[in-house]
């Protein structure tokens, strides 16, 4: 990273389970790495293969935490799943529209978006599986 982090992890952003603050840790530095590309590099060079990492290891995340909530019958599964449906579809969107010409403007809608959602998807609802992930062992 070579600017200033837009998103900076505090211990409150924790929801209690290493596994899992590693992995939001993960998605805010790649996040700052799409701001970089944005704001430093002002060419937007290495836009799409930051947007494609994003992609990628939100997957990998949400597929983590899926398997929590399978394993450890989490109460709220379903509603959960389909929020990380939801981010899938409105990910996909946005990046249709950036892949249609639409130009840097959707670059930085689309960093606008998951800034919002991942500061508060962590905060309001991934908090709200700590108490289950906690009581199966997870820490």
């Amino acid at each position: 990273m070579l600017y200033m982090p837009i998103l900076t992890w505090t211990k409150e952003n924790s929801v209690g389970v290493k596994e899992i603050d590693l992995q939001h840790q993960k998605m805010f530095s790649i996040i700052n790495d799409l701001y970089d590309s944005m704001v430093v590099f002002k060419a937007h060079e290495g836009i799409d293969e930051v947007i494609e990492s994003l992609v990628d290891y939100a997957d990998f995340h949400f597929k983590t935490e899926e398997k929590y909530f399978e394993k450890f019958d989490y109460e709220e599964k379903e509603v959960h799943e389909a929020i990380h449906q939801e981010y899938r579809d409105e990910v996909k969107r946005l990046t249709e529209k950036k892949g249609e010409g639409v130009g840097v403007e959707v670059s930085y809608d689309i960093f606008d978006f998951l800034q919002k959602w991942w500061v508060g998807h962590i905060n309001f609802e991934d908090k709200k599986y700590t108490e289950c992930f906690n009581s199966h062992g997870l820490s």
